[in-house]
């Protein structure tokens, strides 16, 4: 940490012989940004991280651990990657001296990833903890603003992958529908999976079988979820105007 001289920052966070302050976020991408805070070591070694996590959805990551010798001061920095378009992000600076009950973070920054044209939707469902959590299921869909033109797959790993077929996105919430082949069945006919999804709440409702599917202009965009999401989620929807 170098060249810090402000000791009295808004939002810091203090622990035995230490402290530090949360930056704002730059160089903000579509799926990644730079995360900044500044701190001091100023009486024995330090460890800092950050923990950054979506608003609406999902669940905290951290960043690798940095030790800092006593005396070190000043601004840092770390770049995160595969972020959710079209989000808003909280982070912020954590760390602890060398005892570890000594853990404390400061204060959340935010910021956003733009959001890309058209209209879409990046979802992944994970494996329950303890980290590192795999995917079970990845989707990711593109339309025009108008609902043509529809690309992108659906993915549950180690059973079903297929390409986009039709994509509603309304009101924050979204309809998709795939097909492909779904090696649970063993046959060599098409199959199709949909789901109604929403940030918040994750998959709303699913179904399967074979053949193209239904049309996703018929399929609901309202109610409560039918089952519970299998496992932590993160959702990003966007609508273009």
């Amino acid at each position: 940490m170098r060249g810090l001289t402000l000791a009295a920052v808004a939002g810091l966070m203090l622990w035995a012989g230490c402290y530090g302050s949360t930056l704002p976020a730059t160089d903000v991408a579509g799926t990644s940004a730079t995360l900044h805070a500044r701190g001091t070591a100023n009486s024995g070694p330090a460890t800092s991280w950050f923990e950054y996590r979506p608003v609406r959805t999902g669940f905290s990551r951290s960043t690798s651990q940095r030790d800092w010798p006593a005396g070190a001061s000043g601004s840092f920095s770390e770049r995160v990657e595969g972020l959710l378009p079209a989000t808003e992000y909280q982070f912020r600076l954590c760390g602890r001296d060398s005892a570890p009950s000594s853990e404390v973070c400061a204060q959340y920054e935010r910021f956003s990833t733009p959001r890309p044209p058209g209209d879409g939707i990046e979802a992944f469902v994970y494996a329950d903890p303890p980290p590192p959590r795999a995917v079970l299921l990845r989707i990711s869909a593109r339309s025009d603003a108008a609902g043509g033109h529809p690309g992108g797959y659906v993915e549950i790993t180690g059973t079903f992958k297929g390409y986009v077929t039709c994509l509603k996105v309304a009101g924050g919430r979204a309809a998709v529908v795939s097909v492909g082949q779904d090696d649970r069945q063993g046959d060599p006919g098409a199959e199709y999976i949909w789901y109604t999804l929403d940030p918040t709440k994750g998959i709303i409702d699913s179904a399967e079988g074979d053949g193209p599917g239904p049309d996703c202009r018929t399929l609901p965009l309202t109610g409560d979820p039918r089952l519970p999401t299998p496992g932590p989620y993160e959702i990003a929807i966007w609508d273009s105007p």
